[in-house]
């Protein structure tokens, strides 16, 4: 008996090597895709990008804008935005520029610790709101028709 025959007579056979094929084309799809981004790395790329739009912004207004002041700059406004004072964050100019080009692993370090203080006072926040979705005013009344 040749292999075709058995998976034309034996239906059981002939489904389970079509599950597996529409299974493998599955997974190969899956990883032909971008993978997903957790929350966090969302967060910062979109923080690495606002920090290089604002150095653009900067650097085409005074060409020497040192990037070591921009990044103070844009994470105390950053933090001003997010009710947070201070991120205690220590930049120092000689690892933010390595080499004359910016410093990616020691910029994602800051903004990392950024995002950490950000997501800490956000869960605070939603610690001290009030329960129930309101402020226990209003007693609510059965709707008439």
């Amino acid at each position: 008996m040749k292999l075709l025959d058995l998976f034309e007579y034996d239906p059981k056979v002939g489904a389970a090597i079509g599950r597996a094929a529409q299974g493998i084309g599955q997974a190969g799809q899956t990883l032909k895709d971008p993978m997903p981004l957790s929350a966090k790395m969302q967060d910062m790329e979109t923080y690495l990008a606002l920090f290089n739009k604002y150095v653009k912004e900067k650097r085409a207004k005074e060409p020497d804008y040192s990037l070591s002041a921009a990044f103070a700059d844009w994470a105390k406004g950053i933090g001003d935005k997010a009710g947070i004072d201070n991120f205690n964050l220590k930049v120092e100019p000689d690892k933010i520029v390595q080499n004359g080009k910016p410093n990616s692993k020691y910029v994602r370090g800051l903004i990392s610790k950024m995002i950490d203080d950000i997501n800490a006072k956000a869960k605070a926040d939603d610690a001290r709101a009030p329960k129930g979705g309101g402020s226990g005013i209003f007693k609510t009344q059965p709707a008439k028709f």
